[in-house]
């Protein structure tokens, strides 16, 4: 879906014009999983406020016209309801599709919107159609030949709303009426999640081809008593979802504080075996409270109440409660200095006054820190298991 072109020997008077006056999006990896990172594209600023602007216009019609019926852009637990409605009726599949945004070509957004050319319009003026991607020895500059790559904001609606119209054309019923009746309660998407009628899977499929997307077999299932949707695994009405952890890493305080909450995790699913190893990569685990499955205090869970014997006690005289010596995280976020015209802008739009101290920093990255502090627990006792 790319045209790569190294801007090292590429240098022709129709690429830098568009060069110049069209930015392209920058090329990025981020984590997926063991196999490899997720190719995504950080999208111009100019562009992307377009873009977000058209995803709510979409998100605000759909939700006018069928409410929370067929596609609900934030809510992937009506997906997994029916999933595991269907995993135990067999009436509805699942179908996953395999690299979904890669293969939306404008082809198909064209022909599917042809109808709406405002609409079309909207797409095609706030699409990125250039990409780059730079590292310490070259820049590589690629036209998309696909409709629009991840971390667009227009790319999720509107893979769903094809995605949809797809599944609605093998529906039953002759009228569009007729098929948004008949799949009130048997067509949901989001994203490239779909769920169908088990009786038009196959046609569903065969279509799916014909606009040459590939649907991934692996993740699809349309017999036996398997389902599966937008991350959750249901088997005849259960629900079997795995715990996946790819990796274990305590190099920092923010992983410190992620293994924790894993671990505690997997206690509160009953995975008590599997909590107990990774307990062993927390350090200083000694030093944490243990606290009852319901607080939401940091510690160590526990369905028998809390414990907090081990730790050193004081009696805080000023605001008359018990606090314990425990570990504590604590966020900090610094501030950067603006500068030039940024500064200036800011300084106009905050209006301070005259003889006011006044400060345009912008906030920066938060960090996480592990510390030794006072605080106070909820602590809960039950079966002679206290507190002091």
């Amino acid at each position: 879906m790319f045209s790569f072109r190294s801007s090292s020997w590429f240098n022709t008077d129709l690429y830098s014009d568009r060069i110049n006056h069209e930015l392209p999006s920058r090329l990025i990896c981020v984590p997926k999983d063991a196999r490899g990172p997720r190719l995504i594209a950080a999208e111009p600023v100019e562009h992307q406020y377009v873009q977000q602007f058209i995803y709510s216009f979409i998100k605000k019609r759909l939700k006018e016209l069928y409410g929370n019926l067929y596609i609900d852009f934030t809510r992937q637990d009506l997906s997994q309801r029916l999933a595991k409605y269907a995993s135990k009726h067999g009436s509805l599949s699942t179908i996953d599709l395999k690299s979904a945004s890669d293969r939306l070509s404008c082809w198909l957004i064209e022909r599917s919107f042809r109808k709406s050319p405002k609409i079309l319009d909207a797409l095609h003026s706030s699409r990125t159609r250039w990409i780059k991607y730079s590292d310490r020895h070259n820049t590589i500059h690629a036209f998309l030949r696909k409709f629009a790559s991840q971390g667009c904001a227009t790319t999720f609606p509107i893979q769903s709303l094809i995605f949809f119209c797809i599944c609605l054309s093998t529906s039953r019923g002759h009228t569009l009426q007729e098929k948004l009746i008949n799949s009130r309660r048997s067509i949901r998407v989001f994203g490239d999640d779909l769920i169908i009628p088990s009786s038009n899977a196959k046609d569903t499929i065969r279509l799916l081809e014909l606009l040459h997307l590939k649907v991934n077999v692996n993740k699809s299932f349309t017999t036996g008593y398997f389902r599966e949707s937008c991350g959750g695994d249901y088997f005849m009405n259960y629900d079997v979802t795995p715990t996946k952890l790819r990796h274990i890493d305590t190099a920092s305080p923010t992983k410190q504080m992620a293994l924790l909450d894993i671990s505690n995790n997997l206690f509160q699913k009953g995975l008590w075996h599997t909590s107990k190893v990774l307990e062993k990569y927390i350090r200083n685990i000694e030093k944490y409270p243990i606290v009852s499955s319901v607080s939401g205090d940091i510690g160590i869970k526990s369905y028998v109440g809390g414990l907090s014997r081990h730790l050193t006690m004081r009696w805080n005289s000023r605001l008359h409660i018990v606090e314990y010596h425990t570990l504590c995280f604590s966020n900090k976020v610094d501030e950067i200095d603006r500068c030039g015209i940024s500064k200036l802008r800011s300084n106009f739009l905050s209006k301070p006054w005259l003889n006011e101290s006044y400060s345009s920093n912008i906030l920066g990255m938060s960090s996480t820190k592990i510390r030794r502090g006072w605080r106070p627990l909820e602590l809960t006792s039950f079966k002679g298991i206290g507190a002091g």
